[in-house]
């Protein structure tokens, strides 16, 4: 059967480690299903660009999905 990671929590400060230690380990990008009432996808807050605000920016810009469904 295909691995399908199940991740739940409070905050994105584990997205984007999570999210890339799936995909390496898997060799290659992955498909994310993403429920939030934000998209956490700006490119920076406040300055941060690993901030909660942030981590699918820098899931996809480093090509660790193939999709982000939100």
């Amino acid at each position: 059967a295909p691995l399908r990671p199940l991740v739940l929590g409070g905050d994105h400060s584990i997205s984007f480690p999570v999210v890339r230690g799936v995909s390496e380990r898997l060799g290659g990008p992955v498909d994310i299903l993403h429920l939030d009432a934000h998209p956490d996808i700006y490119h920076a807050f406040e300055g941060n660009k690993y901030s909660h605000a942030s981590p699918f920016a820098r899931i996809m810009e480093g090509g660790y999905a193939r999709r982000l469904l939100q």
